[in-house]
Order: structure tokens, then C-alpha cells, then sequence
């Protein structure tokens, strides 16, 4: 069958445009100064001359294509009309449904993000029509397309110069007279008067394409850029999505990119790896904009650096316990309710203080390296821990019905008649200090050297 024809009405300032939903082939662009409904049947004509006749044209409910939601008194506008006497199926999207023609929408894109948006103010009409066609003649001919395999429009679309003609031949193109259409060529409308334009040369892509043929293809390369995670957790890397998800919402990451595969490292830790929707001329792109480096060729990524720092954050339970990894790992009881940072280094895991991060406990670490960088918050390592302060250290304690406490596995008698108050001890190298508020009770030689893990009075 024939390609379907799709065609998208102007905006003010921006371009009248054809092309083929079939192939990503773009047919035409005009370039015009101002969004008339005049313009777009001259285009449309022009394209016809040059391409030839569609069986079907896809365009949206624009007034400048259609007459259906005009009003009673809407009647036949000019492109329906020049469909209808050259036997064209001119067929209209839903309303207020852009996906309808999405191709074209995809093509307005790509115009945008790969020429107007970084091309300095146009000289002249004259001078805009010259830049657009050079654009569209290396995205016909030179550049290569996702949707296509990574090959170019023109290896797909196999018409000559002299179908056109043929057809014309067969069935003559029927336009009305109010086109004026003299010699294939369309009359220029009419615009204010503007400075002299500068003389616009044959672009030199189209002579560079005539002497030389296409450019070969960029090399492929493998890049890393650093980047963090947004709030949203979806990324965009030159229009591929990348979903991380918002539990690793401010996350420092690194991307390692290749035309194959695009891999997450957290500290250097392989955490998803999807495949990579960039051609090679993206990662040149990134790597002259200063936002990524070229590395070496791929290496593996299944083994593991050999000094990996990850933090997580957690909330220690009523039972001193933690979750990581759908499991609970006991950090002790003393620390119930405290907000830690667990730290993970190759096979230790160190228990700091969340606000002054000194040093609390350490333990074999329960998790690999890999599920660790899974976890969720997980961060890159931040500065060591500080060793927990030395001196005196003061701890509370209710004073049994026996008149006895109990500080470190050593058992101190203070009497009866302080039975069930809570007292505080006061524990250096040598000695250990009994109070009852400001009172001094009683003094007492230290004989343990058993760390001091419970602070507080429990069940008072």
C-alpha cells in the first residue's frame, strides 16, 4: 500500500510540515513568519507536486484542514477540497488527541531539540529555509533512526524523481485556481517588508552529500557521568528514561553508558543495568558538553571494588533490632529508639550516632555487598566515624528491693532504704560515684572492665 501522508497545522512562528508516517521520512517543511490558515494549502500542493499523490492524508481537526467543527455554516475548506478532486482519503484525529499523529509530533521534537533550540536568531526567511532544508536533508539521507534499525529514511524509501511525473502522466494533479500554482512552484506570501537578506549559499551539507556521499557513522564509545537521583526518581538521559524510584530520591550515582547498555553504580556497586536507547552521536554529545567522560571499552561490572563504603539510615525497634533486606538484624537493646547510620565496609558493619556520628558498636556485616547497595536509602559512604569520647560516663540505675544495682556485671549495695529509686553512677578508670540527685551516696572501686552498654533505667 501506499505510505500514509501526516500533517500537522503551523504555529505561530513555527513550520508547516509534511512527512511520511510509514518511514520517519520527513517530505517537506516551509518555513513562514506568521500562522495564517492561507499558508497551509500552497505547502500542501507543493508537496503533492514534488512527491506525487497519497491515497490518505492524517491531519488533526485544525481550521485550516477542516470544516467539521466550524459551525452550521462551516463550508468545504481549501484542503479539504483539494483531497477531495484528486481522490484523497482525508482522514482527521480524535479530538484532542495528539498520540493520533505521533510521528509527526516525535519529528516537530527532534527539529526542535536538535536545531532551533540551539541555532542563534535567523538572518531571513530566506536564511531559516536554508538551515531547515540542509536539517532535513541529513535526516532524510544521513542520519540514523531508532525506529528504522539505526538506518537512515532514504534506504527504506525507494521512489525515483520520475514517479511523480508518471503519475501526473496517468492522473493529473487537479488544483484549484485560487493556488495559482505556476510551474510547480507555490507563490511566496506575502510578509512585511525586511532587511536585505543576506545571499544564502547551497547548503554545504547538500554539497558534501552530492561529492562525498554520507558521513560515516560515529565511532562508538562508553562514557560515565555523575549525576543524583531527582526527587521524582524517573530520569532522563538524552530522552531515555531511566526509572530508580523515589525511595533513592537524592542518591549520588554514576552512569556508565555504552550504544548497548546503559549500567547504575552506587559507590562503584552495579545496582540495574537496562538496555541503552543512545546512538553514538549522544555520547559524543555528552562528552563535548562537559556532562560525562569517555572511559575505556566496557569492563565487567560483576566484580565488586574492593573498598565500597554504603550508609543507610535507620530507626532501632523497642527490641534493638533494624530491618535491612526484609530481615532483622539485632544491633542491641541499649540503642532502642535511637536514629543510627549503619555503615557497610567489605565484611564490617559499624552502628554510628545519626546527629554526631561517633563510633557506638561494630559487627560482621549480615548482608553481601551487593544487597547492601539494594537497600533501600542507600548512600555512598560519608567521612569516618568519630571514636566514642573518653572520660566519665554517667548511667542511671532503680535500686532493687534489696537495696542493691547492678553496673557493668558488678553488684553495688547501697541499702534498703533507698530501695526503688532511681539513681545515677558516675563510672571513670578507677571508681564508681552512687548520687541520689546532688547527693553523693557512695563510692565504690571499679572491678570490671566490662563495656557499659545500658545508660538508662529501664521499666520506670
Amino acid at each position: 500500500p501506499e505510505p500514509t501522508a501526516a500533517a500537522r497545522p503551523p504555529r505561530t512562528d513555527s513550520l508547516p510540515a509534511a512527512a511520511d508516517q510509514s518511514w520517519s521520512s520527513a517530505y517537506s517543511i516551509n518555513y513562514r513568519i506568521l500562522y495564517t490558515t492561507h499558508l497551509t494549502p500552497p505547502a500542501f500542493a507543493h508537496a503533492l507536486k514534488r512527491y506525487g499523490v497519497p491515497e490518505e492524508v492524517l491531519t488533526d481537526n485544525g481550521k485550516q484542514f477542516t470544516g467539521k467543527f466550524g459551525g452550521p455554516r462551516a463550508g468545504e475548506v481549501l484542503f479539504d477540497r483539494i483531497c477531495r478532486e484528486n481522490g484523497i482519503t482525508h482522514r482527521l484525529t480524535q479530538v484532542r488527541s495528539p498520540t493520533t499523529t505521533g510521528k509527526i509530533e516525535r519529528f516537530h521534537g527532534s527539529l526542535r531539540r536538535e536545531l532551533l533550540d540551539h541555532h542563534d536568531p535567523f538572518d531571513s526567511i530566506i536564511h531559516a529555509q536554508a538551515m531547515i532544508d540542509t536539517w532535513v536533508t541529513d535526516y532524510n539521507i544521513d542520519r540514523p533512526h531508532q525506529a528504522l534499525n539505526m538506518a537512515s529514511p532514504i534506504d527504506r524509501f525507494t521512489s525515483t524523481d520520475s514517479e511523480p511525473e508518471q503519475q501526473a502522466a496517468v492522473l493529473p494533479l487537479v488544483l484549484p485556481a485560487e493556488l495559482d500554482v505556476i510551474n510547480g512552484q507555490t507563490p511566496d506570501p506575502v510578509v512585511e517588508p525586511e532587511p536585505a537578506p543576506t545571499i544564502a549559499t547551497m547548503p554545504a551539507n547538500l554539497l558534501r552529500l552530492k561529492e562525498m556521499g554520507p558521513s560515516p557513522a560515529a565511532a562508538p564509545i562508553t562514557i560515565e557521568m555523575d549525576t543524583v537521583v531527582p526527587a521524582s526518581g524517573n530520569m532522563s538521559v538524552r530522552g531515555q528514561q531511566l526509572w530508580l524510584g523515589p525511595d533513592r530520591a537524592g542518591t549520588p550515582i554514576t552512569l556508565r553508558i555504552s550504544t548497548t547498555h546503559l549500567r547504575v553504580l552506587l559507590a562503584g556497586v552495579l545496582i540495574k543495568t537496562v538496555g541503552s536507547k543512545l546512538a553514538a552521536s549522544d555520547l559524543h554529545a555528552l562528552v563535548h558538553s562537559g556532562k560525562a567522560r569517555q572511559v575505556d571499552d566496557e569492563a565487567p561490572t560483576a566484580q565488586q571494588p574492593a573498598s565500597t563504603v554504603i550508609e543507610v539510615e535507620r530507626t532501632v525497634n523497642a527490641a534493638g533490632c533494624v530491618g535491612l533486606a526484609n530481615k532483622a538484624v539485632s544491633v542491641g537493646f541499649p540503642l532502642a529508639g535511637r536514629r543510627v547510620v549503619l555503615r557497610f565496609e567489605t565484611t564490617t558493619m559499624t552502628v554510628l550516632d545519626a546527629a554526631e556520628r561517633t563510633l557506638l558498636r561494630s559487627m560482621p556485616t549480615p548482608l553481601t555487598t551487593r544487597a547492601v547497595a539494594y537497600l533501600r536509602g542507600a548512600q555512598p559512604g560519608g567521612p569516618p566515624p568519630t571514636p566514642p569520647p573518653t572520660g566519665p560516663v554517667t548511667v542511671e540505675r532503680i535500686v532493687s528491693s534489696s537495696g542493691g544495682v547492678m553496673i557493668a556485671r558488678q553488684r553495688i549495695q547501697i541499702g534498703r532504704t533507698h530501695a526503688r529509686k532511681l539513681i545515677t553512677a558516675t563510672i571513670d578508670d578507677q571508681h564508681i560515684h552512687v548520687h541520689d540527685g546532688p547527693n553523693l551516696l557512695i563510692t565504690v572501686p571499679r572491678t570490671t572492665t566490662l563495656e557499659i552498654t545500658h545508660r538508662r533505667a529501664q521499666n520506670h
